[in-house]
This record gives structure tokens, C-alpha cells and sequence, in this order.
């Protein structure tokens, strides 16, 4: 363990010229519990309450942690706990840099009960203080491969996302996702959006998405294949948005052949 701080003799300087700098070699962190309870805050029963934590089976291992200013670098091989509203990691690892002008995430990699994800991720802008007035310029590489969403886990952090919404999604239900994107904000690549979900439900879309600082958003996206069925359908949608007049095929299968 090493810690380094780079001292300024000149008590006239500005302190922030030369920041702290921290570096870490190791950390191992084995079956340990940490409690946090804010009293003035209302306690939020069933979800990850950021104000009442309870987190215990608590691991961590860790290498060559550094951190000085906006710079911040590690490899963090493994991380599981399990927290009193139910959300339980099972494990995570991921290598991770920062810096002023960028972001670089390298085999992030969850587990729970009802996620499995895998990421990996670049980012570039012009710094962190200019990034709110010039976030449309950032660059962005981002590959999401064959992972799987539990709305589960989701509903620990946003238990009323789906609230105003006219269907009803299933709370065991499962998004499974893969999808290659890239270039700046202001213009996006999608490469590929796959996107898997209740029995049989599948959507294959590309195209391009562009977030523009000073404009709505704009989507152009290209249909590759979108199949689903009778069984998916009524799952999440209540018979009184169907009307009795019409009859639900089977199955229904879109492709870029068929348009």
C-alpha cells in the first residue's frame, strides 16, 4: 500500500495545481458488512435504498488503483455482496481509466441472480469541465455482447419506470442484448441492435442516432428482422386494448426480405 501527496512549498499557489496522489498496489477485502442509515431520510422498503445501505458478504479484490486529480485508474478482478432490499451481486470485474479528456472501460463483466453483462467501452470529449456545453462532440465506442437485463435487478433502482406505460412486462422478465455502436453523440453508428425478450420476441435493427446538443433527438433505423407471437402478445398487452373484432395471428415475422 502507498500513498503519495505532492506537497507545494508555496502556501501563496493555488493548492489545486498540484492534487493528492494515491496510489494503491493491492486491495483484498474477504466476507465484510457495512452499514449506512441516514435518519433523515424516510426508509424505502424493497429497493436499493442509497440511503439505508445494508450490504454484507461483502468481497473486493483489486490491483494498481492510482488516483490523482481527474485521473483515475484500476483493475478490479472481483466484487460481490449482497444488500438487505435483495439486490445481490454475484460478481464483477472490469479494468477502468480516466482521464481529463476520456474514458476507457475493458472487460466489464456482471452477474446477479437475474443479469448477466458484458461490456466493453471507449469515450473522448474535449474535458471534463467543458463536457455539459460540448457532450454532443464526445466520441463514443461501445460493445454490449450477449448479455441478459433482468427487469428484476432494474426494479431495485426504479421500482416505477414502467408504471406509465399501457402493457404489462412481466417482473421476472428477461431483455437479452447485443449491439455494436459507435462515433460521436451528435451522429451514432448503430452497427447492430439485437434485442431478445419474453418466449419469443426478437428485434434486429441498425441505423444511425443522432443526440444533438440543441436539437431533439433523431433516430433513422433500419429494420433487420422483428418476429413475434400470439402468446408474447397477450402476455403484456390487457384484453381491453385489444378490440374483439380483431384476431391475433399466431405469430408475425418482418424481415428485411419480406419488406
Amino acid at each position: 500500500y502507498q500513498v503519495q501527496a505532492n506537497e507545494n512549498p508555496d502556501t501563496t499557489s493555488n493548492p489545486d495545481d498540484k492534487p493528492w496522489h494515491i496510489t494503491l498496489g493491492e486491495l483484498d477485502l474477504s466476507n465484510n458488512s457495512i452499514q449506512y442509515y441516514n435518519f433523515d431520510k424516510p426508509f424505502e422498503q424493497g429497493i436499493f435504498d442509497a440511503n439505508h445501505l445494508w450490504i454484507t458478504k461483502l468481497n473486493l479484490q483489486a490491483d494498481d488503483l492510482a488516483w490523482e486529480g481527474l485521473t483515475m485508474k484500476g483493475d478490479l478482478s472481483n466484487l460481490a455482496f449482497q444488500e438487505r432490499s435483495g439486490f445481490i451481486v454475484e460478481s464483477f470485474s472490469a479494468a477502468f481509466s480516466i482521464t481529463e479528456k476520456s474514458i476507457d472501460l475493458k472487460n466489464f463483466k456482471f452477474k446477479s441472480p437475474n443479469s448477466k453483462i458484458a461490456i466493453s467501452a471507449e469515450g473522448k470529449f474535449e474535458s471534463f469541465k467543458t463536457i455539459s456545453e460540448t457532450y454532443d462532440d464526445a466520441f463514443i465506442d461501445l460493445l454490449v455482447q450477449e448479455s441478459e437485463i433482468g427487469l428484476a435487478d432494474v426494479y431495485y433502482f426504479a421500482p416505477t419506470l414502467l408504471d406509465s406505460l399501457p402493457v404489462r412486462i412481466p417482473s421476472n422478465t428477461t431483455l437479452r442484448l447485443d449491439t455494436k455502436i459507435n462515433g460521436q453523440l451528435k451522429n451514432l453508428n448503430i452497427e447492430r441492435l439485437v434485442l431478445e425478450t419474453l418466449s419469443k420476441t426478437y428485434l434486429s435493427v441498425r441505423g444511425k442516432l443522432q443526440l444533438p446538443r440543441t436539437t431533439d433527438p433523431y433516430f433513422q433505423l433500419e429494420l433487420e428482422k422483428f418476429y413475434t407471437t400470439k402468446n408474447d402478445i397477450e402476455s403484456i398487452v390487457p384484453d381491453t386494448l385489444i378490440p374483439p373484432s380483431i384476431s391475433l395471428p399466431q405469430w408475425l415475422n418482418i424481415d428485411r426480405k419480406s419488406t
